[in-house]
């Protein structure tokens, strides 16, 4: 079981836990980006090109715009995410086309645990 959390603006990249799911969606492609290492932004990503099997990835960035400034802490509407992938072994990357929405789905055992935070 899971909880979705609302579909938001911007996510910190920091607010992800280990097990995590970070949907992504744009205009043309649905990407799942469940979260192996949030301290390094890498996990297992899906969708879109890659289909369902999935591959190795790290998020680097998210960019608004070409002259924007580059934020590897945040991930946001509008904005193109960067993932370097591991396909078949080889290192390459993956850019999205801009963002229309982000959702994020934690684990149960994530929720459990920051709910017994809240109630310290």
């Amino acid at each position: 079981m899971n909880f979705d959390q609302p579909i938001m603006q911007k996510l910190l990249i920091s607010s992800l836990k280990p097990e995590d799911e970070l949907i992504i969606k744009t205009k043309n492609s649905r990407y799942q980006f469940k979260i192996i290492d949030p301290f390094n932004s890498s996990g297992i990503l899906s969708g879109g090109h890659l289909g369902s099997k999935g591959c190795r990835a790290v998020l680097l960035y998210a960019l608004e715009s070409p002259l924007a400034t580059v934020d590897n802490k945040v991930i946001k509407i509008n904005a193109k995410a960067l993932f370097l992938v591991e396909i078949n072994s080889k290192p390459t990357h993956l850019c999205t086309s801009p963002i229309t929405q982000l959702k994020v789905i934690r684990s149960v055992e994530n929720w459990e645990k920051q709910q017994l935070l809240k109630a310290s």
